[in-house]
């Protein structure tokens, strides 16, 4: 796994537990991780200390382009990583011109936080 040392992770999810295999591998390579239930309280970590990646977990009924676009304005040097149901294709299509690092299974394991982390490496 690449050194995730200072690499400040900010998932948001109310749903943390589908999260748990991703977010400890994230955590056992040394990233600092946070949790948040919303966009709201995304938003705010992200103008008080914005982290190198969030992790976006959207409801069902949000719209995440428009999630994303709004974690842009704030600070556009964060990337982000979407768990999306659509398959990487057409996640593509939908979000494109939106510089998301990795779309994610809704239930992400070991691997995707290792890839996660190899992407950042090459960013």
């Amino acid at each position: 796994m690449p050194n995730a040392e200072n690499i400040n992770v900010v998932l948001v999810s109310r749903r943390p537990e589908a999260w748990r295999a991703c977010t400890e591998e994230l955590r056992a390579g040394g990233c600092g991780l946070s949790e948040v239930a919303d966009l709201e309280a995304c938003k705010a970590r992200l103008r008080a200390d914005p982290p190198r990646l969030i992790l976006l977990d959207p409801a069902p009924d949000e719209d995440v382009r428009r999630s994303v676009m709004e974690l842009l304005m704030i600070d556009a040097r964060t990337h982000t990583a979407v768990a999306s149901a659509l398959d990487p294709e057409a996640f593509h299509e939908a979000m494109e011109g939106l510089g998301i690092l990795d779309c994610l299974p809704l239930t992400p394991g070991a691997e995707d936080a290792r890839r996660l982390l190899r992407l950042l490496a090459e960013v």
